[in-house]
């Protein structure tokens, strides 16, 4: 079986195939914090929908979460993010795709039909 269809309250609210589930749109970034417009400098990449920085676990580190564009190629995107973390003078520490489970993708679908049905 290569699709999932996820059903919540009785409605069909994704209907998918398993190569698109795992295609991620959204990577971790762990840079240095030595470079405060860092985040608006990645902002404005075509690429990126949203950034937002992490509870940071580790001294003098930054953490973010980015969020591609829907039409935005992820290996291109990733290439830009790390050349931008470079030119602005910051560490690339790691740049890594987040993968979602099925956990996560019920809970996203769910909470997307929850939206839907409020308005």
């Amino acid at each position: 079986c290569d699709r999932v269809l996820v059903l919540s309250i009785g409605k069909l609210v994704l209907d998918e195939t398993m190569s698109n589930l795992r295609e991620s749109r959204r990577f971790s970034l762990c840079t240095d914090d030595t470079v405060s417009q860092l985040p608006e400098l990645i902002a404005a990449l075509p690429e990126v929908a949203e950034i937002k920085a992490e509870a940071n676990t580790l001294p003098a580190h930054a953490e973010f979460v980015i969020t591609l564009q829907p039409e935005a190629d992820s290996d291109e995107a990733a290439g830009k993010i790390g050349q931008a973390v470079i030119n602005a003078g910051a560490m690339l520490y790691s740049l890594r795709a987040l993968v979602r489970d099925l956990e996560t993708v019920f809970r996203e679908a769910s909470e997307r039909a929850e939206i839907t049905d409020d308005e």
